[in-house]
């Protein structure tokens, strides 16, 4: 776990910036380090955005990474500008609410309407019903797929309680408070995991 976030992202947007120069036009954190739940296996979750991103770009940012201290512990979202401008807008929503700026703003790039949240909480539901019920049935364990299960649900949760409140709660905290805690045994998170994604597809 980073023992100072703040030095380590001044020294990644620093060779960022060197790195690209005139080039960035995004950079934020995201997961839980940028919700302020990071525990000590926590990776850093980072968002770039370039005016282009091609083979050479990629390289270059690897290098960047792997060259910071605990770089290893860096992953996240790079892409172009275009790329930016064409993904599917319901799987934006998420990128853009959830991640906090260090350089440049995501505001403003997209509006989001009901239907796109519509669209990612239909798309989110049914991929969860089909893990859960796929791990469930062809795992061996069906216990160790719960803890990305639950990740998804939460992920799921946000996008819910967006559609009924008109807020998007920013932490773990916040979305326990609607949905309580995924508690008890194997069977009994799965059943509630299965039931729930079903209830709203």
């Amino acid at each position: 776990m980073l023992t100072d976030l703040c030095a380590w992202t001044e020294e990644f947007l620093r060779r960022l910036l060197d790195a690209f120069p005139q080039r960035l036009i995004f950079a934020g954190l995201q997961g839980s380090y940028g919700r302020g739940e990071a525990t000590p296996e926590s990776d850093i979750d980072l968002v770039v955005i370039l005016d282009h991103v091609g083979l050479p770009e990629l390289e270059t940012y690897r290098g960047l990474v792997r060259g910071m201290d605990q770089g290893a512990l860096a992953c996240g979202f790079l892409c172009g500008r275009v790329e930016l401008d064409r993904w599917p807008r319901y799987d934006l929503m998420q990128l853009v609410w959830d991640t906090r700026p260090l350089y440049g703003t995501l505001e403003g790039l997209h509006e989001f309407t009901p239907d796109d949240v519509d669209m990612a909480i239909q798309i989110g539901a049914s991929a969860l019903y089909h893990s859960a019920v796929h791990c469930f049935l062809y795992d061996n364990d069906p216990s160790t797929a719960l803890p990305a299960l639950e990740k998804s649900a939460f992920f799921l949760a946000r996008l819910e309680l967006f559609r009924r409140t008109g807020a998007y709660p920013s932490t773990r905290r916040e979305t326990a408070l609607s949905y309580g805690p995924w508690s008890g045994g194997t069977e009994k998170k799965y059943e509630r995991l299965i039931r729930w994604s079903s209830s709203l597809l």
